[in-house]
């Protein structure tokens, strides 16, 4: 565990950056980073992947996560 904690520190700056720039808001990137971060944590894939893959998994997560935000956001705004 501690040596996949290790590696999605490295990435975190990318995991933030990606969300940051699909999101433009600081509050929703973090959040959004934190989700894609720990779904990537769960996910073996991302771990046993050579670096242009991890690269990959990593920007869709950070998409899929930053979306889901975005949604959350939308729909709160709306009730």
């Amino acid at each position: 565990m501690k040596e996949r904690i290790a590696l999605l520190r490295q990435h975190e700056p990318d995991c933030y950056g990606a969300c940051l720039y699909l999101l433009q808001s600081e509050q929703m990137a973090c959040e959004a980073a934190q989700h894609a971060l720990c779904a990537l944590a769960r996910s073996d894939a991302f771990f046993t992947a050579d670096a242009k893959t991890r690269s990959v998994l990593l920007r869709k997560q950070a998409m899929q996560s930053s979306l889901q935000i975005k949604k959350q956001t939308l729909h709160s705004a709306m009730a």
